[in-house]
């Protein structure tokens, strides 16, 4: 987690913090996000103190709800992905992409289920850094569009919304979940996402 997050910023406030704020913030912020990329998106105030080796009045005195934090994660996840979609490098290749696809479904696929119940948090920090994210999807679309690497047909919001809806169950009828397997599944259908081959003459 960068030092200059958003998240960390929101949390500390405008007046400049003492040491021992910004240590403590940082290690909610960390014991927070531990709990949501693992998939625990309702961890106890007591767990989360634990975690970041603080007592609970600490917790609270950063964060009045533990909402508070897990929007404030959430703001930094957002953060991140709209940095890395608007990387040059990640509009530069298939492969490049790929990579960003493939994480970016690994982490909405937890965050999804809490985004919108945070969205009003920090005074609507949330709904802002989604904002930030759909301008990043466009960007990252149209160089995919210029070097001719994303289907042209295929818009900014249409990508937004194909990888939003992958949700690869793995384990129906009975069938084990196998890593291997999901990402196989995972990859067939970005590829799917590529223009298709001119015909031959």
């Amino acid at each position: 987690m960068p030092s200059t997050s958003s998240a960390r910023d929101l949390l500390l406030g405008e007046q400049p913090p003492r040491a021992d704020a910004e240590r403590n913030v940082d290690a909610l912020l960390r014991a927070t996000r531990d709990f949501v990329i693992a998939g625990d998106l309702n961890p106890t105030a007591a767990q989360i103190a634990a975690t970041a080796g603080v007592g609970v009045g600490t917790l609270y005195r950063r964060a009045v709800r533990k909402e508070m934090l897990l929007a404030a994660v959430l703001v930094d996840l957002l953060d991140e992905v709209s940095a890395n979609a608007t990387d040059i490098a990640t509009g530069s290749s298939w492969a490049a992409f790929k990579a960003f696809a493939l994480e970016y479904i690994r982490i909405r696929q937890v965050t999804c289920k809490i985004s919108h119940a945070l969205e009003a948090e920090l005074d609507g920090a949330v709904a802002a850094a989604m904002g930030r994210t759909r301008k990043a999807f466009s960007v990252l679309a149209d160089r995919l569009h210029n070097d001719r690497i994303l289907d042209k047909d295929v818009t900014a919001e249409d990508l937004m919304i194909l990888l939003a809806s992958v949700e690869v169950t793995d384990t129906t009828l009975g069938l084990r979940p196998d890593a291997e397997r999901r990402h196989r599944i995972l990859s067939r259908f970005l590829d799917s996402l590529r223009p298709a081959p001119h015909p031959e003459a």
